[in-house]
C-alpha cells in the first residue's frame, strides 16, 4: 500500500467565474491508502463526495459532487520551472454543487499529488 496526499485548491468553473466566491482552500488535504494512483483517485472522490461541504452560501455548507467521468477526464496541470521546463504537477478535475437557490455550480479543483515516503533516521 501506498499513501497519497492529495493537495485541493478550489476554482468556480470559467462559466461561473463572476457569478459566486469560494475560497481557494475550500476543500482539506486527504491523506489516501491506495495501491496505486487509480485505487487514490477512487478513494479521493468518494471521500470528496461524502464529507466534502462548500460554504459558499451557507455556513452549513451544500455537498460537492466529483463524478467518476470527471475523475476519467481529468486534465494535467503542469507547472514551469525556473529553468523554463514544463513540469508535471498534478491535474485539474471538475465538481460541481447545488446552491441555495436549486441552480447546479461548477467548480475546477486543482490538484497536487504527492506520494508519501517513510524515511528512516
Amino acid at each position: 500500500m501506498k499513501t497519497y496526499l492529495f493537495k485541493t485548491v478550489t476554482k468556480p468553473a470559467k462559466c461561473h467565474k463572476y457569478e459566486f466566491h469560494i475560497n481557494f482552500d475550500a476543500v482539506r488535504d486527504v491523506m489516501i491508502k491506495a495501491k496505486d494512483l487509480d485505487e487514490a483517485f477512487e478513494k479521493y472522490r468518494e471521500t470528496i463526495n461524502i464529507n466534502e461541504r462548500v460554504g459558499c452560501y451557507r455556513p452549513s455548507g451544500v455537498d460537492m459532487t466529483i463524478t467518476k467521468n470527471a475523475i476519467k477526464n481529468k486534465q494535467p496541470l503542469y507547472a514551469i520551472t525556473p529553468a523554463g521546463n514544463l513540469n508535471d504537477n498534478g491535474c485539474i478535475i471538475k465538481a460541481s454543487f447545488i446552491n441555495n437557490r436549486g441552480k447546479k455550480k461548477n467548480l475546477d479543483l486543482f490538484l497536487s499529488i504527492y506520494q508519501m515516503t517513510q524515511v528512516a533516521i
